[in-house]
C-alpha cells in the first residue's frame, strides 16, 4: 500500500531492504554516517519530546546549512505533527523577522551559520520565540539532539492532508509567498520520483545533495533517496561541492544551473587541450560520477547536451514550488530537444489559452494567509501555473514563456521575452540577457562575456537577432551592464530589478 506522509517514508525505509543505506555527513570536524534505520530511531525521541512540550500544529522554523541535524529536525517536526518552515540561512535579521511573523512561527531551530541574524531577532523580540540549536552556539540554547524524551507509547500520526511545511517561493518579483505543502503533496511526489526511477538510480549510488533544503527540489530529492535506497551525501557549502564530490565518491549530483554551467566550462577547457572525455571527468570530479540534475532555474539545453557527450546521465525538467517541485523530466535530451519532458504520471495536464494547468496529489494546499493569490491560481483542483506551454502529440512538454512576463505593446502585440532572450544568448558573446518593455518599446539589457566588449558589439548581436524576428518583436534599445544581473538565492534573474537606462 502506498504511504503518503513524511513519517511513513522514513519509517518504511527503516523497515525495508533500504534500512542499511546511509546518510553521510562529512566535515573537517566529523565523519558522520547513519543508516536509514538509525535516522528513524534518532528522530523518534526528538519527535516524542516535541509532542510532549509543543503539542501539535506549531510552526517551527529551521534556519541553517544542510546537515544531518537539519534532517533530524525536519523529520521530527513531521512525525510530531508540527509544521516545518525552512528558511534561508542568509536572510538578514530584518527579513527574517518579517518572515517569522508572517509564517506564525513560534519555535526557531538554527545553527551557527544563522546565529548572527537569529541573535539580532532575539535581541529585538525578547522571549517571543522558543530556541533550539542544531550545533553548539554562543547562546547556549538546548541542542536538538539532546531535546529528547522516551518514545515508548508515542506513535507518530500525522494525517496525509495536514499541513507539513511552508516553503518560500523564489520571489523573482521581489515578493515572497509561502507555499503550503501537505504530507501528501511532498510524500506522494517523492514516492513517485523514487519508485519510477527513470534516472537509473540504484542502492549502489551516492547522491550529493548540493541544492539547499530550503528548496523543494532539494527536499524532494532527499526524500526520494529514502524511497529508492540511494546513499545521501550532504554538502554544507556549495563552494566546497567538488571537494565533497571527491570526498564522498558520489555518482549523482544535484545543483543549480549556474554551477552546472561553471563545471562544464572547466571540462571544456580541459577538452580543448586534447584530453579524452573520461579523463576530463576524472580530473574535474575526482569521483565515479554518472549523472547530474539541476533545480531552481531553467537549464540551458546546449549545456545538458554537452554533459551527455561526456557520458553523463543528464536531464532537464520543469518544476514549481506550488507542486512540491518536479512537474516533468526529460531523460533523453537528444531525442526530444528543447522539451522539459513528459509530465509525471501522477499529474494531469492541459493547456488553456496557452497556459499550462496541472492537477494531482502534489498540487499545493494554497498560499499561507493569502486567500486572494490562492484563488487566482487554484480553481476546481487545477493549478494555473502562469507558464505558457505546448504539449506535442507524443506528450512532451515545451515551455514557451511566462504569462506574467508577457510584454504587451500598444499595438496589441503580446510578446514572450524568453524566446528572444534565447536568440540573444545563442550568439555566444552575451553572458546574460533580459528583454523588457519600456515606453511602449521592446528593450534588452545584456552583459557581455568579454568585459572589454561594449555597446558596439552588443548592438551587432541585437541587429543579427532582429533579422530573425518579425517587425513587431524587434528590439529597439540595448543597455550594456558591466555587473552581474541581480539574482535570487537560486540563481534566477530578478526581472523586476532590471530597470531601463
Amino acid at each position: 500500500m502506498n504511504k503518503y506522509t513524511l513519517w511513513d517514508l522514513v519509517n518504511d525505509a527503516a523497515e525495508s531492504e533500504r534500512s542499511a543505506s546511509k546518510v553521510l555527513d562529512y566535515t573537517p570536524e566529523r565523519r558522520l554516517e547513519r543508516t536509514f534505520r538509525e535516522v528513524r530511531d534518532e528522530v523518534l525521541p526528538i519527535a516524542a519530546r516535541m509532542r510532549q512540550e509543543f503539542g501539535r500544529r506549531r510552526h517551527i522554523a529551521i534556519i541553517g546549512s544542510t546537515s544531518y541535524e537539519w534532517l533530524l529536525a525536519f523529520f521530527a517536526i513531521a512525525a510530531s505533527d508540527h509544521v516545518s518552515v525552512p528558511m534561508d540561512k542568509r536572510y538578514k535579521a530584518e527579513q527574517l523577522m518579517e518572515l517569522l511573523h508572517d509564517s506564525d512561527t513560534e519555535i526557531i531551530i538554527y545553527d551557527r551559520r544563522a546565529e548572527a541574524a537569529v541573535s539580532e531577532v532575539r535581541a529585538k523580540t525578547g522571549e517571543k520565540y522558543r530556541y533550539l540549536a542544531l550545533d553548539e552556539t554562543a547562546a547556549g540554547d538546548p541542542l536538538l539532539t539532546e531535546f529528547t524524551a522516551d518514545p515508548t507509547g508515542f506513535t507518530p500520526d500525522p494525517e496525509e492532508e495536514s499541513l507539513a511545511s511552508l516553503f518560500m517561493t523564489s520571489a523573482t518579483t521581489g515578493k515572497t509567498k509561502m507555499v503550503m505543502l501537505s504530507h501528501r503533496n511532498l510524500a506522494s511526489l517523492a514516492a513517485y520520483y523514487g519508485v519510477t526511477n527513470e534516472g537509473g538510480f540504484s542502492m549502489k549510488d551516492t547522491y550529493l545533495l548540493s541544492l539547499p533544503l530550503t528548496h523543494t527540489y532539494g527536499t524532494v530529492t532527499m526524500l526520494a533517496c529514502f524511497v529508492c535506497g540511494m546513499q545521501l551525501a550532504l554538502n554544507h557549502n556549495p563552494a566546497k561541492m567538488l571537494d565533497d564530490f571527491r570526498l564522498y565518491q558520489a555518482t549523482f549530483l544535484i545543483t543549480i544551473p549556474m554551477v552546472q554551467e561553471f563545471l562544464m566550462k572547466k571540462m571544456e577547457m580541459l577538452r580543448a587541450k586534447g584530453m579524452p572525455p573520461e579523463k576530463v571527468k576524472e580530473l574535474v570530479f575526482g569521483a565515479p560520477v554518472r549523472g547530474i540534475s539541476c533545480g531552481g532555474a531553467e537549464v540551458k539545453q546546449e549545456v545538458g547536451l554537452k554533459y551527455s557527450d561526456y557520458g553523463f546521465v543528464s536531464w532537464a525538467g520543469y518544476g514549481l514550488t506550488e507542486l512540491a517541485s518536479i512537474v516533468s523530466i526529460n531523460y533523453d535530451l537528444r531525442k526530444h530537444p528543447y522539451s522539459v519532458g513528459k509530465v509525471l504520471g501522477l499529474l494531469e495536464a492541459k493547456i488553456e489559452d496557452g497556459e499550462l494547468l496541472l492537477k494531482g496529489p502534489s498540487v499545493m494546499m494554497g498560499y499561507y494567509k493569502n486567500e486572494e493569490e490562492t484563488k487566482a491560481v487554484l480553481r476546481d483542483g487545477w493549478l494555473y501555473t502562469g507558464d505558457l506551454a505546448e504539449i506535442d502529440k507524443d506528450g512532451y512538454l515545451f515551455m514557451t514563456g511566462r504569462k506574467k512576463n508577457l510584454i504587451i505593446l500598444s499595438n496589441g502585440e503580446n510578446i514572450s521575452p524568453e524566446h528572444i532572450e534565447e536568440l540573444i544568448l545563442s550568439d555566444g558573446t552575451i553572458e546574460e540577457a533580459v528583454v523588457y518593455g519600456a515606453d511602449d518599446r521592446l528593450c534588452a539589457a545584456v552583459r557581455m562575456q568579454n568585459k572589454t566588449d561594449g555597446p558596439e558589439q552588443a548592438n551587432a548581436v541585437i541587429r543579427a537577432v532582429n533579422a530573425k524576428l518579425p517587425e513587431y518583436s524587434k528590439i529597439t534599445r540595448v543597455t550594456v551592464w558591466t555587473e552581474e544581473f541581480p539574482k535570487n538565492a537560486l540563481g534566477k534573474i530578478i526581472r523586476s530589478e532590471i530597470k531601463p537606462a
